[in-house]
Parts: structure tokens; C-alpha cells; sequence
């Protein structure tokens, strides 16, 4: 269908067609699998970013049938520990340059741990 907030101005204008950075996760029913994705943007020429409706279709491609997005913008960040520390993988945009120094401090995150 068509969606009702996606009218031209709105923030949900932006966030439905607009590209920017985006945190999402998505549930693989089938295999019983979570899929945590952090999509960099605000680089038009490296990065772009995605809007919902392409988070959506990667996810999809993913085999996941159900998503939540979790945060947009500079506060994206993806940590995976690696050698026992917090290593970060994608590139922040809140300093305005592709790097990795682009991180904010965020009040919230999700953790994934193994038993």
C-alpha cells in the first residue's frame, strides 16, 4: 500500500525516501537467525546510506520476515569484539568525514553475547 506519513516535508518523507545512516535488526524465521545491520551514509560519492524501504529489502534478501530499525544517523555504530576489545566496523558520520573517528557517545545499544 501506500504509507501516510511518507507526505513530501515530513520527517517520515525523509526517512522512507531519503538516504542516511540506519541501524536495523531483523529475525530469520526459518533459520532461527538474527541479523543486526548498520548501513554508513551522508557520503554521496562512498556512501549514501539507505532509506526504510531499502533497509527493508535487504533484510528481506536476508530471509528475515520481521525488522525493527533501531537508531538513524551519527549514532549508528557497529562493535564487534575482536581480541577481547570493542572494535568499531563502520564508519560514524558525526564528524562529517568517512573514518572511524566519527563516533558519539550513545545513551542505549544491543548486545548480543554467547553462554
Amino acid at each position: 500500500g501506500a504509507s501516510t506519513l511518507a507526505k513530501p516535508g515530513s520527517h517520515w518523507h525523509m526517512l522512507l525516501t531519503g538516504n542516511a545512516p540506519l541501524s536495523a535488526v531483523g529475525f530469520n524465521k526459518e533459520r532461527r537467525r538474527i541479523v543486526l545491520m548498520t548501513s554508513d551514509g551522508r557520503f554521496p560519492n562512498i556512501v549514501s546510506g539507505l532509506n526504510l524501504y531499502s533497509a527493508c529489502y535487504f533484510l528481506s534478501l536476508m530471509g528475515c520476515t520481521d525488522c525493527l530499525t533501531i537508531d538513524g544517523g551519527g549514532s549508528c555504530q557497529m562493535l564487534i569484539r575482536d581480541s577481547g576489545k570493542l572494535d568499531l566496523k563502520n564508519r560514524p558520520s558525526d564528524n562529517g568525514l568517512f573514518e572511524h573517528n566519527g563516533a558519539r557517545p550513545v545513551q542505549s545499544c544491543v548486545y548480543l553475547v554467547t553462554r
